[in-house]
């Protein structure tokens, strides 16, 4: 009885081991993947930060309040480079 719960143990072992020698790559190709820079998706953060400025600004002009309006206008020429 001892024996086959020893060979149980040792097949579940094999197995847990294959399955994480099969996954780990893939896991560290992932993390490497999503450390990269992607100048893509930097671009398309940027471009929304600089529409939400472009908003912001748009609507403290609307309520009148020039000087948020200007500090707007001054971020977004700060992001446009």
């Amino acid at each position: 009885m001892t024996a086959h719960l020893i060979v149980l143990v040792l097949i579940g072992c094999t197995v847990a081991i294959a399955y994480g020698v099969a996954v780990l790559p893939r896991n560290l190709r992932d993390t490497i993947e999503a450390a990269r820079p992607n100048p893509a998706r930097e671009a398309q953060a940027q471009a929304e930060a600089l529409a939400e400025l472009f908003r912001n600004e748009i609507d403290a002009t609307k309520r009148g309040d020039l000087l948020a309006a200007a500090g707007f206008a001054e971020r977004a020429e700060v992001i446009r480079g």
